[in-house]
């Protein structure tokens, strides 16, 4: 990576991390372009550079997100539905703030749903190894409960342990034993 496309990812992520600290105490709605600048110290112009809008600042921020996840995934391949619950809740237990700032915005399950459609395109091989008897449905019925999960726990503190979090899931897929 050159030195320029390094800095354009740290400016990137500066104006992202503080459009997601903004989006944690205020409605999205209400915040400027100005405001997001001035809370990320950078020159609205800088701003323009890489976004178009704030909406474009949410899609990079999920997509950093959705490469980390699959990343992570491919990493530690899990076995069954505990380990993948592990991965899972201990992942994006470091995305707390964003997570929570997504849904208290009435943004998280719209993002989530592009994440779970692009990852579903690009990695067939990953869905393959997650799907049962062979169906679409099944995984989608997974994925969709386990980000329902996610938020519910991310509402109320993410205060449960990972591992029982894991539990949890692995006790709620068919076929599946801790």
């Amino acid at each position: 990576m050159t030195y320029n496309q390094k800095h354009n990812t740290q400016t990137k992520d500066m104006i992202s991390d503080a459009l997601f600290r903004l989006m944690d105490k205020k409605d999205y709605s209400r915040i400027t372009i100005k405001e997001l600048t001035e809370y990320a110290r950078v020159a609205r112009r800088t701003f323009y550079k890489h976004f178009t809008n704030k909406d474009d600042v949410i899609n990079y921020k999920i997509s950093m997100i959705d490469k980390a996840f699959t990343k992570r995934l491919i990493e530690t391949a899990p076995v069954n539905a505990e380990a993948y619950g592990v991965m899972f809740f201990s992942f994006f237990k470091s995305y707390f703030t964003e997570i929570r700032a997504l849904h208290r915005n009435n943004l998280f399950y719209t993002k989530v749903y592009y994440m779970y459609s692009d990852f579903m395109t690009e990695h067939p091989e990953i869905v393959e190894v997650y799907k049962i008897n062979n169906s679409e449905y099944n995984i989608a019925y997974r994925f969709g409960g386990t980000f329902f999960m996610l938020t519910e726990w991310i509402d109320n503190g993410a205060t449960v342990p990972v591992e029982e979090m894991a539990k949890y899931l692995a006790s709620e897929i068919p076929g599946e034993t801790s």
